[in-house]
């Protein structure tokens, strides 16, 4: 699991942290963050471990399959740019398996490149650079959904 460093973090581009918000999450719900650029796993571990989620990363998607496993994530972070298997593609594999959200995130900000997020079966796609607070809402907004979508068990 990925640890905070400091309690007084920066978001990838700069801007201070927000205070943790009230009524955080609990019990936490599981993100598997699929990045291959170590400093942006980093970062992106490391705020929203402040945000309440429980965070693993992993660097590509050869060990996706195992890591969905043993991990059981709530939500995938998924990058499209990564070494062997793209992002893309690793979303269709996925979801040929288990029903979880998927949001990608990627440099490529072609109208394009996004259908083809959503055709894979992505939940949202955002664009790098992005603003934290802006992800940690479309994160909250995609695992709110799935929520809603999921019967109750009796």
């Amino acid at each position: 699991m990925l640890e905070p460093t400091s309690t007084r973090l920066r978001h990838a581009f700069g801007a201070p942290l927000p205070p943790r918000r009230e009524g955080a999450l609990t019990p936490k719900q599981r993100i598997l963050v699929v990045e291959d650029d170590t400093v942006m796993a980093r970062v992106l571990g490391d705020n929203l471990t402040l945000e309440g989620f429980a965070v693993e990363w992993i660097p590509d998607g050869e060990l996706l399959l195992e890591k969905v496993r043993t991990f059981s994530p709530d939500l995938v972070l998924l990058d499209v740019s990564l070494p062997r298997r793209d992002g893309f593609e690793l979303c269709r594999m996925l979801h040929c398996i288990v029903q979880i959200p998927v949001v990608m995130l990627s440099a490529r900000s072609q109208s394009a490149d996004r259908r083809r997020g959503f055709c894979a079966g992505a939940d949202d796609y955002v664009t790098k650079p992005f603003d934290l607070d802006d992800l940690v809402a479309r994160i909250h907004a995609a695992l709110e959904r799935r929520a809603q979508a999921t019967p109750l068990s009796a």
